[in-house]
């Protein structure tokens, strides 16, 4: 889907998501492949690091792709387990990426 919930008011955004996690609604495990300019489901929807991706112009105007998980935390904050997890201490992805820290931000 393409800006999925760009009429929708973030709330009813994040519940459409949610649904999706929700094997009683969706037992045979449905994808959600979308594009949004929402921020807001990177804070609230409740999705992995691996399920996030952003799209940035380059210097030739070709489109690159990358996923969240390619930034990895510092060793003291990364889970034992796997580094691309979300770390122990939160993080707020949505400020980190309106302040550029992931790039795919207009220049202006």
């Amino acid at each position: 889907m393409d800006d999925f919930g760009e009429n929708l008011h973030p709330c009813l955004h994040l519940k459409l998501m949610e649904l999706f996690h929700d094997t009683q609604y969706n037992p045979k495990k449905a994808q959600l492949i979308m594009s949004t300019n929402t921020t807001q489901v990177m804070t609230y929807g409740d999705l992995r690091r691996d399920q996030i991706y952003f799209l940035e112009k380059n210097d030739w105007e070709s489109s690159v792709l990358y996923s969240l998980s390619d930034f990895r935390y510092p060793p003291e904050l990364q889970c034992d387990d796997n580094p691309s997890k979300r770390p122990v201490v939160p993080q707020d992805i949505e400020v980190r990426y309106l302040t550029g820290r992931y790039g795919a931000v207009p220049k202006l």
